[in-house]
């Protein structure tokens, strides 16, 4: 769908120069463009009619900006009770940021228990 306000300079070439080298390294893909205009269009993200909102949320510069229901709310929550937390975070940014810090905040709040059984045998939980 076609986000009839967005402009080319919504997009970050830094992003997408970012993403462009994360899928060289790690999936031996070979993406050639020229500008952040032929990179848009080689990825089907810019039409006759304009920027879609996928590019937005993968490479804008404020995706909240378009979209405002696009960030996520974690938290982690003291004991079963869900009024208090030990830590809560509201994360914006584009998708690929988010999943980026939403592992950072899951990494964060990992609890594991180790316990030992009748032959010294480490459990983990």
């Amino acid at each position: 769908m076609v986000c009839e306000d967005a402009k080319l300079e919504d997009i970050a070439i830094e992003k997408i120069e970012k993403f462009v080298e994360k899928a060289k390294e790690e999936r031996n893909y070979k993406i050639e463009y020229r500008s952040k205009r032929d990179f848009l269009k080689r990825m089907h993200m810019l039409t006759d009619k304009g920027i879609i909102y996928a590019a937005l949320l993968l490479f804008g510069r404020d995706p909240q900006r378009f979209v405002l229901q696009s960030e996520i709310r974690c938290a982690r929550f003291k004991g079963l009770d869900t009024l208090e937390f030990e830590d809560m975070e509201v994360i914006r940014g584009t998708a690929i940021e988010q999943v980026e810090r939403i592992m950072e905040f899951v990494k964060r709040n990992l609890r594991m228990e180790v316990t030992f059984g009748d032959q010294i045998e480490r459990r983990e939980r």
